[in-house]
């Protein structure tokens, strides 16, 4: 032997051999969580599957989320015990000062009765209700409520704590001198015995059989309707155990509570098992969805979902560490490690634990059975260590990262980070590739191997190990399993995906677990897969591909499984709280949750009121209904969710908590509101809640406000109707008179004395012959009687063109003339004429009246500026001629005639008025005398168009 396996060796221990010490793992209700007090001393459910706790702290119902307390006016202590609901459905119970309480509607009331000393309660089927006290027994009738009392006057009884069972119509008490019932109004015996004092005896019925327990001493006795016997294997288990309580459950099992823990007792078989020894127990229920539920009188409320998964944690005083990492079996018994570096063994039929010491502070890396050397071989700390005849040695090696050993054949072949190796053959490699698990196929000689770089297969070949196929390559490969029936291997990748292998068929992937869970583990047994990961246990049905999730709501120790193995028809879980073990047995479907409605409520502004039948519901616009939902899910643990839809919309989630539901602007018209709830497993309820009604729309939506609304938008849209023919009309005047301003500024243009004059001085160059200045001027005439005929079709023109008219006009004006008259257009040389619109035709009436009333009467020299300009986008021209003035020129026309007008100006007057209201221009005009001091000295007309300006197409 080498030092260091002497060194190990010395460091092996042996802790403790022991039997039937797990327990199932439990969820703790105390006052840490919300439980109003850890002294609890009955329990019990009521029709809808709700619990009901009475304790130290008083009455308490339990949803799963809170507590909710009841209590009455007069009651004189807290403490309530002995809960039980009769046949109607009210529940009773009594305090420690002997009142006793009935539950009506949400309110505990006290029921009279000037009873003594209560001790316990029953019920039956008809009705009644069961009390012993201090002077007997007496009965309580619901229907007539009407008490009986029965005992006082006989010498031979004395009820004083004694217990009552309730039959189905009647009653079966313990008297000193036996059991007894109470037959035409009186108590008759049933079987003669001596229970002596009477309140150390507690009665049970169970099947068809009444167990007679002695709460002080190891008794036991059974009556079957015949004879009375002891039952010695129970007297044997309840010693020096103090009970106090004993519960008959539809699984066929008794339930004994004690101080010192609870005793299952179960019929068929007649097996006792002992649960919790370190707890006082007081009162056991199975609500309907197979939780069982334990008070105590310490600890609070425990619920274990599955009484069939055992565990062993560091409640068990030989297991130091509960983080358990990997297994392996040999058939019998189960091998397992810890983070730590303990390895342990457990004889999966008897419970014997046998613990090891390692000596090494560390997680194994490796854990195989190997059957043929009858060794359990493990690597801690780069060294090869194994386990025979619970003994610890070390062997041997020069591979310090192993992963798994294994004996095939003659040889040991070793997994590590850096490849497969071969036992003694060092320059040897099966595989290159970082390798963790392999599966050895003795029937067709294939080895295959899980690694980094996806499955490899060898075949056997001379001593050697041949390639013979590679899947998944870069695939990590965390686990393989094989079924034998269907000689089907499977791999687990690390994304998650379940490959299946046959040597006949193609390789496939068929299944992929949840993203969010990194699996650890695969095994098979029959047409399941078992997946350990951090998510519980995922198990595939090979057959439909349905998944089914073990968590801890199921009933595991911990969602952490790092490793599992199929062993004595149970599964065993590496967990990070315990070794645990859960039966291989198909698993029975969880009952669906179930939702009530306690309350549902309305809400006006004005008004808050209960809506009786959710079958009718009545609101009025803007009204909230508020529903108050609970919910029988003890096994999602509050992890459920409320949905809601209004009709038949998208549903809506809520979490568990809430305690009411406000909806709020509800569409008006029918209403139908739904309300589910969706369990742990993502499951909608058995049932789902249905209210429906209808919201009455607001005032301006009904049908008398709609019509009298049509009739006012009628006769508001008639006057808008006549308001907008009335504007047509207005537009089409002002287009009229557009036009016709339009047509008095051609006759303007197109004076008959100035055509005349113009004519007659053409006439003159005619008789002159003047042949070139002839053409000139008609040339002149004719393009002049063409611009304004085009323009006068036009609302405008380019600022250019109208200058080109202008000068075509005063040229004709200056052959009347003669040399005397002279005349300029000046244009800002910043001015672009061919960009801006001016309206048309609107220059050169101002031009002629220059010409007509002021030049025309002046001697000597007449001279006629036009000077354009455009300063801040308003065009500003101004026409200055150096005429006789406005007075003189009023007064010479006074003398011509008394009635005189200026048909022009008042023409063009009267257009720009109408070009003003438009939105195109806005068109100024101003007058003013050049020197005003003298008489005959020139006018100034200034005209200002505001305009918008334009390229040319």
């Amino acid at each position: 032997m080498t030092p260091i396996r002497h060194s190990l060796t010395f460091c092996l221990l042996l802790l403790l051999n022991i039997a039937k010490a797990q327990y199932p793992p439990y969820f703790v209700y105390d006052n840490e969580s919300g439980l109003p007090s850890n002294e609890v001393y009955s329990m019990a459910l009521d029709e809808k599957g709700f619990l009901w706790i009475g304790c130290d702290a008083g009455l308490y119902k339990f949803d799963g989320l809170h507590y909710i307390p009841y209590k009455c006016a007069t009651q004189h202590s807290k403490s309530i015990s002995n809960l039980h609901f009769s046949s109607s459905g009210t529940l009773y119970c009594f305090n420690f000062q002997s009142q006793i309480f009935y539950l009506q509607g949400d309110s505990l009331r006290e029921l009279e009765s000037n009873l003594f000393k209560v001790n316990q309660l029953a019920c039956d089927n008809s009705g009644n209700v069961y009390i012993t006290h201090n002077n007997g027994i007496s009965r309580y009738n619901e229907t007539k409520r009407t008490w009986q009392h029965f005992g006082q006057s006989e010498s031979r009884i004395n009820l004083f704590s004694s217990v009552v069972n309730a039959l189905d119509t009647s009653v079966l008490f313990i008297e000193p001198k036996g059991l007894s019932t109470i037959a035409n109004n009186k108590i008759e015996p049933v079987v003669k015995s001596e229970f002596q004092p009477v309140g150390n005896f507690i009665l049970r019925k169970a099947q068809n059989r009444y167990f007679v327990l002695n709460t002080y001493r190891n008794q036991v006795i059974e009556w079957d309707g015949n004879r009375l016997s002891q039952n010695k294997e129970l007297e044997q288990i309840l010693l020096n155990r103090k009970v106090t309580n004993a519960v008959y459950l539809p699984d066929s099992t008794l339930w004994i509570c004690t101080y010192k823990g609870l005793i299952r007792y179960i019929l068929p078989s007649q097996k006792t098992e002992l649960f919790y020894p370190e707890i006082s127990f007081t009162d056991v229920l199975l609500d309907r969805e197979g939780n069982y539920w334990f008070s105590t009188l310490q600890a609070g409320l425990l619920r274990i979902a599955n009484l069939s998964y055992t565990v062993w944690n560091r409640e068990n005083p030989e297991l130091e560490n509960e983080k358990i990492t990997k297994l392996s079996s040999d058939g019998l018994h189960l091998y397992f490690t810890t983070v730590n570096g303990m390895v342990g063994k457990l004889n999966s039929q008897t419970g014997e634990l046998k613990s090891f010491k390692t000596g090494q502070s560390a997680d194994p890396q490796s854990l195989d059975y190997s059957s043929a050397d009858k060794r359990l071989y493990f690597n801690i700390n780069g060294r090869l260590c194994f386990i025979q005849n619970d003994k610890l040695g070390e062997k041997p090696n020069s591979v310090s990262t192993i992963k798994s050993y294994q004996k095939i054949g003659t040889d040991y072949l070793m997994l590590s980070s850096y490849g497969v190796h071969v036992e003694g053959d060092t320059s040897y490699k099966i595989s290159e590739s970082w390798s963790r698990e392999l599966f050895h196929d003795t029937v067709n000689q294939m080895l295959w191997i899980a690694s980094n770089d996806g499955i490899s297969l060898f075949y056997s070949g001379n001593r050697t190990w041949k390639p013979k196929a590679h899947f998944l390559p870069r695939t990590q490969i965390l686990s393989l399993a094989y079924q034998a029936e269907k000689q089907s291997l499977f791999a687990l990748s690390f994304d998650g995906q379940i490959h299946q292998y046959t040597l006949q068929g193609k390789p496939q992937s068929i299944a992929q677990i949840p993203e969010q869970v990194q699996a650890n583990k695969i095994r098979i047994q029959g047409n399941r897969a078992y997946i350990a990961s951090n998510k519980g246990v995922w198990i595939l049905d090979l057959n439909t591909q349905n998944w089914t999730q073990l968590n801890t709501l199921s009933g595991l120790a911990s969602e952490n499984v790092q490793d599992l193995v199929v062993l004595d028809k149970q599964l065993w879980l590496a967990t990070g709280k315990g070794l645990q073990a859960i039966p291989l047995l198909n698993a029975q479907t969880l009952p669906l949750a179930r939702i009530y409605l306690k309350a549902l409520w309305s809400r006006g502004e004005q008004d808050h009121h209960a809506v009786q039948d959710p079958a009718q519901v009545t609101l009025f616009h803007g009204d909230e209904l508020i529903l108050l939902p609970e919910a029988n899910a003890y096994a999602s643990n509050g992890k459920y969710d409320y949905a809601y839809r209004i009709n038949g919309g998208e549903w809506v989630l809520l979490p568990s908590g809430i305690e009411k539901l406000e909806l709020q602007n509800l569409p008006t018209g029918d209403l139908a509101v739904e309300l589910k709830l969706i369990d742990h497993l993502g499951r909608d309820s058995e049932n789902t809640l249905s209210i429906a009604g209808i919201v009455n729309p607001p005032f301006w939506k009904t049908a008398w406000f709609i019509a009298l609304s049509a009739v006012l938008v009628g006769f508001m849209g008639f006057l808008l109707i006549r308001w907008y023919i009335a504007q047509i009309r207005k537009r089409e005047r002002e287009k009229t008179e557009l036009l016709n301003s339009q047509l008095k500024a051609i006759r303007a243009q197109m004076n008959p004395h100035f055509m005349y004059n113009t004519l007659n001085s053409i006439q003159d160059l005619i008789l002159q012959n003047d042949i070139k200045n002839t053409n000139y001027y008609l040339s002149k005439f004719s393009a002049l009687m063409r611009q304004i005929l085009a323009f006068s079709e036009e609302e405008k023109i380019l600022l250019s063109e109208e200058m080109e008219m202008l000068g075509n006009y005063l040229e004709l004006e200056k052959l009347r003339f003669g040399t005397q008259f002279s005349f300029a257009l000046e244009a800002a040389p910043q001015l672009d004429a061919e960009r801006i619109f001016i309206p048309s035709l609107i220059v050169q009436p101002f031009v002629e009246n220059a010409i007509k009333h002021g030049l025309l009467h002046k001697k000597g020299a007449k001279n006629l500026v036009v000077q354009f300009e455009q300063l801040d986008g308003i065009l500003s021209i101004r026409i200055e001629d150096n005429g006789v003035g406005r007075t003189r020129s009023q007064e010479i026309n006074q003398r011509s005639s008394l009635n005189h007008k200026s048909f022009s100006t008042q023409a063009v007057q009267k257009r720009i008025d109408l070009l003003n209201k438009g939105k195109q221009f806005h068109i100024s005009v101003e007058v003013a005398d050049l020197y005003p001091a003298e008489h005959d000295r020139g006018t100034r007309v200034q005209i200002r168009v505001s305009q918008s300006e334009s390229k040319l197409d």
